[in-house]
């Protein structure tokens, strides 16, 4: 891969040199001084001589990176391998490198863990990221110097590389999001309540005469023998308010920074969690396209891709707060993060949960009185999370 340069430019000591050379010369010219103009003129040829030596192309440069972590969630550490190879690494031997990410130092400098193959350098830095989303990881910057020190280049070796970073988990306990709630939620007989737990297949030799399933083997003209289906898990729906007015009402450290609904998303992120670990299903939801399922015996995604979408979910500034009935199986149970709803959204999430079983909405950011009791009226649990920077998750909970 070819790398990516910046011209020379001279260092504090190579302008001094450049200054005595020029001044030398004149005075060599002026007085006359054969001696003082041979110093001025080796001085500014050793100058010349620095930058075209910089000029030297550094050939066929690979940058390979490895991470300790691959998914890291916000303020974890994460340990970065960067390995050169190619031309370029002989160079790299009396460089310094920089490696350019997107946490606040903006860039890493590298410490050397070995000498390395002939051909190869391997270096590896430490770095927190302080927010979820993608970051940024290179390219690898070299900084190449002369060996008199009166110039230095810098050049752009590989591509850069894109590190997801998973949101912090805020646990709030969920009314029957738990190993006994969902059992005691079990269905059996296909993806939804409501179906036979009983289903039919062909006969096979040693199957008991007790398990024929008559009607089925007059409607296939086959014999066929009943059989258990695996009980399956209620659907639980994730939604998330995605509305950008409902959570920008405290101005965050970073531009377009939203607190609150960081801590919205910590709070899917531990309905994630929980749901995950109670061996559950859910379907995660949101304005704008999020829509993930998750969890269960029949489903192939696990709880990381929730994860990783709740890593780079994002508020919206115009539309609605909430998807529209995405259709499908229908939910058992609805959990919805929400900021600070007005009336018409509070309607869009009362019809979003319509025929739930059960239903609960968590508030980060605290809720009004009059959706507050729009949603106790309808039946649902609320949840008011008090944003309290010193004592962490303090809840406050209001029963219908």
């Amino acid at each position: 891969m070819s790398a990516a340069a910046r011209g020379p430019v001279l260092r504090a000591r190579g302008i001094g040199a450049l200054g005595s050379g020029a001044a030398a010369l004149g005075a060599g010219l002026m007085l006359p001084s054969p001696q003082l103009g041979a110093a001025g003129v080796f001085l500014l040829t050793a100058v010349l001589g620095s930058l075209l030596m910089l000029l030297i192309p550094l050939g066929g440069a690979v940058v390979t990176r490895s991470l300790g972590t691959s998914s890291p969630r916000v303020g974890e550490r994460v340990r970065v391998g960067v390995r050169l190879s190619g031309r370029a690494a002989f160079f790299a031997r009396a460089a310094r490198w920089e490696d350019g990410t997107a946490h606040p130092a903006g860039v890493a400098r590298l410490e050397q863990t070995g000498r390395g193959r002939s051909r190869s350098l391997a270096c590896s830095y430490e770095f927190m990221p302080q927010h979820r989303g993608e970051h940024r990881l290179g390219p690898l910057r070299m900084i190449r110097a002369d060996p008199f020190g009166f110039a230095e280049r810098s050049v752009l070796l590989g591509d850069t590389a894109i590190l997801t970073v998973l949101p912090r988990v805020l646990s709030v306990p969920l009314p029957g999001v738990s190993a006994a709630g969902i059992a005691e939620g079990l269905t059996g007989g296909g993806t939804a309540a409501g179906h036979s737990d009983l289903s039919a297949r062909p006969y096979v030799p040693g199957d008991s005469p007790r398990r024929v399933h008559w009607r089925a083997t007059a409607h296939r003209n086959q014999l066929m023998v009943r059989q258990e289906e695996p009980p399956v898990a209620p659907l639980i729906w994730l939604v998330l308010d995605t509305a950008h007015a409902h959570w920008a009402l405290t101005p965050g450290p970073r531009p377009g920074a939203l607190p609150l609904f960081e801590r919205a998303v910590s709070v899917a992120a531990g309905a994630v969690e929980q749901v995950a670990e109670s061996g559950g299903r859910a379907r995660l939801l949101g304005a704008g396209g999020l829509d993930c399922v998750f969890g269960g015996a029949g489903v192939s995604a696990g709880p990381q891709r929730a994860r990783r979408a709740l890593a780079t979910v994002s508020t919206r500034l115009p539309g609605p707060a909430f998807p529209r009935s995405p259709g499908g199986e229908p939910a058992s149970t609805v959990i919805a993060v929400v900021g600070a709803l007005d009336m018409a959204s509070t309607r869009e999430l009362l019809g979003l949960a319509r025929g739930a079983r059960r239903a609960i909405v968590l508030a980060p950011a605290g809720l009004g009185a009059g959706p507050r009791d729009a949603l106790l009226a309808a039946g649902w649990r609320v949840v008011d999370l008090l944003a309290d920077a010193e004592a962490g998750a303090a809840r406050r909970e209001v029963h219908p």
